[in-house]
């Protein structure tokens, strides 16, 4: 799927359908309070967990340090060489 769609690719299944439900809606959390049988601060409150998640999508760089860390954490690879390699993606970044 093209980056365009990303973020929302990330949200789980329910999440995903909470947005899709918005928009059937036309952004109406009071009727989204009615189907989903709750109070409109519960429904404001997922509003706005969904509205961080899209914001705080990590970007390119921030996944690629995340992954390369998570293998220093599963030892695949020492903290040295994972900060070489960031070091040297830098680089290339600027070149």
């Amino acid at each position: 799927m093209s980056n365009k769609h990303q973020w929302l690719d990330s949200l789980p299944p329910d999440e995903e359908a909470f947005v899709k439900n918005f928009i059937l809606n036309s952004g109406s959390l009071k009727k989204l309070q009615r189907e989903y049988k709750v109070s409109y601060p519960t429904i404001r409150h997922k509003l706005n967990t969904i509205i961080e998640k899209i914001r705080e999508k990590p970007d390119r760089k921030n996944n690629f340090n995340q992954k390369l860390m998570q293998l220093v954490i599963d030892e695949d690879i020492s903290l040295y060489a994972a900060n070489r390699i960031m070091q040297m993606y830098k680089e290339e970044k600027h070149d």
